[in-house]
């Protein structure tokens, strides 16, 4: 398995495929925090056609990862963090997803909202 792919071992099983959702099924996601699996979590989600809200509470993505990327002999974390950077851009240029940065979420806060 993966870390940060959900497919890994799975490639023939978990299809994904872009804009699959019928419209009638599409809903607004939040997902609170960008780390590994908050990232590959909502890339796929909007990815197939679900409304997408990335938040987390740092000034960037990535969460752990941005500590363990200094460790010396873990500088592959930098590629799964601009491979992330790069696919979340993508698809906020395509308008399936919104990151929100420096944004702390709590319970409160989304209990009364429409993202599920």
């Amino acid at each position: 398995s993966c870390l940060v792919n959900p497919r890994a071992c799975h490639e023939t099983e978990l299809v994904i495929e872009a804009d699959s959702i019928p419209t009638d099924m599409k809903l607004n996601i939040a997902v609170v925090g960008s780390g590994p699996a908050g990232m590959a979590f909502a890339t796929t989600a909007a990815t197939i056609g679900h409304n997408v809200t990335l938040f987390d509470k740092s000034n960037e993505i990535g969460g752990q990862f941005n500590m363990a990327k200094r460790i010396p002999g873990k500088e592959e974390f930098y590629e799964t963090l601009r491979y992330f950077d790069n696919q979340i851009k993508k698809l906020e240029s395509a308008g399936k997803l919104q990151v929100r940065l420096r944004t702390e979420v709590k319970y409160d806060d989304m209990k009364d909202s429409s993202a599920k």
